[in-house]
């Protein structure tokens, strides 16, 4: 990540959707992908860690190429890690336990 970057994560207590995440989490919901794949680079099979290895979802909000807001998620499969990105005006649900990281700098 950038320098000076810090990240905040945060367990779902509750089934939510990205809107409402967002809204929750207000100016900071934004990462980089540099926050996404630098953990996945420190643990490469699984280990334990800043990510969640449970099988529950690692979510991020980054910006694609045009500016477009996607959530960038991720599960450990057991033989390495599924990586998905979504648009957040999609609707699709996150679940209790699931692990939303935003920016805290």
């Amino acid at each position: 990540p950038r320098a000076g970057y810090q990240a905040a994560s945060y367990v779902l207590e509750k089934d939510s959707v990205d809107q409402l995440i967002i809204s929750e989490l207000g100016g900071k919901h934004r990462t980089d992908l540099a926050a996404v794949f630098h953990p996945m680079s420190l643990q490469p099979n699984g280990e334990r860690g800043y990510l969640s290895n449970n099988g529950n979802a690692n979510i991020f909000y980054c910006e694609d190429v045009n500016g477009v807001l996607r959530a960038v998620h991720m599960r450990w499969s057991g033989a390495g890690r599924d990586v998905y990105a979504h648009s957040v005006a999609d609707l699709l649900p996150w679940f209790v336990g699931h692990c939303v990281f935003s920016s805290n700098s």
